[in-house]
Parts: C-alpha cells; sequence; structure tokens
C-alpha cells in the first residue's frame, strides 16, 4: 500500500538490533507534527523477517514481513511482531478478519464525523427508595438505512486503534450536555456513569480536560463518574493510577467495573483511588440459588462497606436476585429488571421526578 515501507539491514541484523531499531522507527511514528496549525499524530505497526529462517528470496521475505505486520496491526497496533512460521496456515484468514476489521473502523470513522452515534442511559436504582440516582451512559450506532450496529462489534475494533479515546470523548461530551437536562427534568443530583478505555488514563491531560467539559455543562465534577475494568486499570497500573489521583483530587469519582473478574490483590485494592466498584453481572446471574455466587456477591458487599466505597450490582433481571441482593445489603441496582438504556426523552417521561420502579 502507499503507506507501507521497507527497510533492509544487510549487516548486523539480530533480533536484539532489529527489535530496538523496531522500537525507534514507532517512537518516530509516534512523535506529534503540527500541519496548517494542527497538531497531529499517527502510529506504525512494524513486521519484521530474518534471512534465512523466514525466507531466501526477497519475495519471501517482503511476504513474511508483511504478515508479522498485519499480526502486529491486529494486536493493536503501535507494535512490532516478529514473523513465525507456527501460523503461516492461518494468515490467509487472519488477514481476512483483519480487512473486516479495517472496513468497520473506517465506517465508524465517518459515522462519527455524520452524527450516526447516539446516547442511550440505563438508570441505577437504590434499593431504599427505588429512585433513579445514576444512569450508564451507553453509545449507540445506527447507519443511514436504520440498522443498529451492536456495541458489541464495533467497540472492541475501535479499542484496538486510538478510535476509542476519539469515541470515548465523544462519549464524555454528550454525557455532560444531557446531564443538565435531566437534572432540570427532576432526576435531582443525578451521576452520569461514563465507561472510559485504559488508554484514555494514559493521558495526562485528561483531568483538565474533563475539569473544562464539566465546567462548560454547569455540573460539578462529582456528578461524573468514570468507569474502567479492573483489568485495564492492573494491566497499565503505573501510568493510569496517577491521573486517577488527580481526578479524584479534583472531586471525580472513579468505579472498578465488572470487578471481581480480574486479578488484582486486596492489598493493591486499598491503595486505588476509587470511589465504587460494581459487581459483575456473571455473578449476580447465579443469584439467588448459586451459593458461591452468593458468597462472591456477600464478600463485595463486604469489602465496599469496610472500605467505604459504593457497590453496585449490575445485570439484575428478575425479582428473586432484586430481593436476594436486598437481603445481602446491596444498596444500587442495576438491569433489565427496572430499566432497559433508553433515549434522554424515554428516560425523562419514565423516571422524571418520581419513584421509578415498578412493585416487586
Amino acid at each position: 500500500g502507499g503507506d507501507e515501507f521497507a527497510l533492509l539491514l544487510t549487516a548486523g541484523a539480530s533480533p536484539e538490533r532489529l527489535a530496538e531499531l523496531a522500537e525507534l522507527i514507532l517512537q518516530a511514528a509516534r512523535a506529534r507534527f503540527v500541519v496548517d496549525g494542527h497538531e497531529l499524530a499517527i502510529s506504525a505497526s512494524v513486521g519484521v523477517s530474518r534471512f534465512p529462517d523466514n525466507g531466501v528470496t526477497g519475495a519471501e521475505l517482503l511476504r513474511h514481513a508483511d504478515t508479522a505486520m498485519y499480526r502486529a496491526k491486529r494486536n493493536g497496533r503501535n507494535g512490532v511482531s516478529f514473523f513465525s512460521h507456527g501460523g503461516e496456515e492461518t494468515d490467509a484468514a487472519a488477514q481476512s478478519a483483519l480487512m473486516r476489521q479495517l472496513s468497520v473502523e473506517t465506517e465508524l470513522i465517518d459515522a462519527l464525523a455524520a452524527g450516526q452515534l447516539f446516547m442511550q442511559y440505563q438508570p441505577v436504582f437504590s434499593t431504599h427508595d427505588k429512585r433513579v440516582r445514576a444512569v450508564e451512559a451507553l453509545i449507540r450506532w445506527r447507519r443511514p438505512d436504520g440498522e443498529i450496529v451492536p456495541p458489541d462489534l464495533f467497540i472492541p475494533i475501535a479499542e484496538k486503534s486510538h478510535l476509542i479515546v476519539d469515541i470515548g470523548r465523544w462519549v464524555v461530551r454528550q454525557a455532560c450536555r444531557d446531564l443538565p437536562r435531566l437534572h432540570q427534568a427532576g432526576l435531582l443530583d443525578l451521576q452520569m456513569n461514563v465507561n472510559m478505555a485504559a488508554r484514555e488514563f494514559l493521558d495526562a491531560g485528561l483531568p483538565d480536560e474533563l475539569s473544562a467539559l464539566v465546567a462548560e455543562a454547569g455540573i460539578l465534577p462529582r456528578h461524573l463518574c468514570l468507569e474502567l475494568t479492573e483489568g485495564m486499570m492492573m494491566n497499565h497500573a503505573d501510568q493510569v493510577i496517577p491521573v486517577m489521583r488527580e481526578l479524584r483530587r479534583r472531586g471525580f469519582k472513579i468505579s472498578i467495573d465488572d470487578f471481581g473478574m480480574a486479578y488484582s490483590s486486596l492489598s493493591r485494592l486499598k491503595d486505588l483511588p476509587i470511589s465504587s466498584v460494581k459487581i459483575d453481572r456473571s455473578f449476580v446471574a447465579g443469584l439467588p440459588d448459586g451459593n458461591e455466587d452468593g458468597a462472591i456477591v456477600q464478600s463485595i458487599l463486604d469489602i465496599g462497606r469496610n472500605m467505604h466505597l459504593e457497590v453496585i450490582a449490575e445485570g439484575v433481571e428478575n425479582g428473586a436476585q432484586w430481593d436476594h441482593l436486598c437481603a445481602l445489603g446491596c444498596t444500587l441496582i442495576q438491569g433489565y429488571l427496572m430499566g432497559r438504556p433508553m433515549l434522554p426523552d424515554d428516560l425523562i417521561a419514565a423516571h422524571g421526578g418520581a419513584p421509578a420502579v415498578p412493585s416487586l
């Protein structure tokens, strides 16, 4: 392609030297530059093949380097991959899958620019008075022909590229715009829960950007709760946690989503600057009959209580689960039983200024 370049080393091409050179190329590609007054950034993917291990002709070496480059792209881009013979039989299928991914990615870029993305909000209820205390902001994509693209199709693709940052910023901006209207409609002091990717927390400028957004919207930092998964947080802890601390210092809330599904230790948990945790729906699904699930849920509730953290149970779909969670002392519940994701107008019509859960 027009954006692909080949580099040939005729000497000193040890694996260690090649890895160092590939990293230098990635660093050079990541450097920001200015065009017509706009600061831009790009990323690169590097594929490496070696003579004679991966080929003895120029054509073979180029083909195998190209295959390795596609693997680097498939693994999230901005990385390097060395060719290995073990996966040759799947190369064609892998490249086909990558082309489908790139097609959706290109379409998603157009969707973001063309206004095809929109927001729905799923309510979080208090078990004490059955009122809406928060909503989770969920992005949706409607194609021009009216087809709704499932989030589990386009979100993973966005997460493999820088697009997840652009989409994440769009979601936060839209949520901040919608929240004052929800407050004015009677959903007083409502909290907005927004899913964030770990990559967004790698940006040291995130606290300043979010502070400007909430100030512009006329809401308080405490009205915005940023959710990220346990695994994402721990995979990038050294970079993510300082940004989290600064956000908490400014009054923003932070929640661990899908709590209990990763590997963070309790000793690490006590040092995290968080305000709440969400019990993963896989544990809720086993209630009330699953003894193991019940024990895990009770343990998470106890941890939250002792560490002064709010605990939200998600994925509640029937009255038996609601009753069991209430008996365990859970105070915040989210799920299809009480409310599906809905447009702002529908949320206001259903819950504005009034108790909002049907009799259970």
